[in-house]
């Protein structure tokens, strides 16, 4: 059996920190012509966000 590491706060961070820097650029090429690819990975770097924040939040909890 193996043990789970319970996330931090700081893992959440850096997930957003480098979700926002890649959607960021995602949409800058998307304005600039970008194939249909970039789209795909435009979600990609939102949902890295999203997971940032979900991570964040649930390192905050208290345990019960």
């Amino acid at each position: 059996m193996t043990a789970t590491t319970r996330p931090t706060a700081r893992t959440g961070m850096i997930l957003v920190a480098i979700g926002t820097v890649g959607l960021a650029a995602m949409l800058w090429w998307d304005a600039n012509g970008a194939p249909t690819v970039a789209h795909f990975l435009t979600a990609s770097f939102g949902y890295l966000i999203g997971q940032g924040i979900v991570t964040f939040f649930a390192a905050r909890r208290r345990p019960r």
